[in-house]
């Protein structure tokens, strides 16, 4: 069966680098899948590469094959709902409690669980982030018509989203705190408060880019409106 690739993109990873990134969809209730990427890549001369000086076994040593799985899509309001999102939560829970109970002790599972939880939030916070910084950029400038509306309704919109970044992380302390006892293995208590502090460093990182966009668009200390209370509870992240 042919697979249609999802992405791809080419950029420069350093100095020395180029990073060239695939995207494919994997089949489902197969073991093993093969993939053949052909890229052309065209070097200007001036370098000086050459079939001598840089022969294909000499590219293929310098070449290095990493696989990342794409994160889940899942709402930030999604997260900070007790009811909502609840498949993701679930099988951390029941890891969680067999290891709580004595009854397993599937420390790996549990592990990769909650770095898999740790990314969901991760892109959730950077995509609510990313919707909110383009909507000020569709703002009208502050002297035209449908500025002061727009502006309310951002800052409505950034006073819901502090309440559910809030939400959020407390849904995942709440979860992280059974994670702390004695009868819980090591790794996966070292696990927890990596990922904990991660996700604090990833909120605190996107309040801190919405309080830049909104100081931008208030453009005075002595500004006023409503967008002043959103930015205040964002700065107290």
């Amino acid at each position: 069966m042919e697979l249609q690739m999802v992405d791809r993109r080419l950029e420069p990873h350093d100095s020395n680098q180029l990073e060239l990134k695939l995207a494919y969809g994997i089949a489902t209730g197969k073991r093993t899948q093969r993939y053949r990427v052909e890229t052309y890549l065209f070097v200007p001369t001036t370098l000086g590469f050459t079939s001598k000086s840089y022969p294909p076994e000499r590219f293929y040593e310098d070449t290095a094959g990493f696989i990342r799985l794409k994160t889940p899509t899942v709402a930030l309001a999604a997260l900070a709902d007790h009811t909502q999102a609840q498949s993701w939560f679930e099988p951390s829970q029941a890891l969680l409690q067999g290891m709580l109970s004595g009854e397993s002790k599937d420390a790996e599972g549990l592990i990769r669980r909650l770095k898999l939880l740790g990314c969901i939030y991760r892109r959730a916070l950077r995509d609510e982030m990313i919707d909110v910084i383009e909507r000020f950029e569709r703002l009208p400038g502050a002297d035209q018509a449908g500025a002061q509306t727009g502006e309310a309704e951002l800052a409505e919109e950034l006073v819901t989203f502090h309440e559910q970044l809030c939400g959020a992380q407390e849904r995942l302390t709440a979860l992280g705190r059974q994670c702390e006892s004695p009868a819980v293995e090591v790794e996966v208590r070292e696990t927890w408060r990596r990922i904990d502090e991660y996700v604090a460093i990833v909120a605190e990182d996107v309040s801190t880019k919405l309080v830049e966009v909104v100081d931008e668009r208030l453009g005075s200390e002595n500004a006023e409106g409503p967008l002043i209370e959103a930015r205040e509870r964002l700065a107290q992240v």
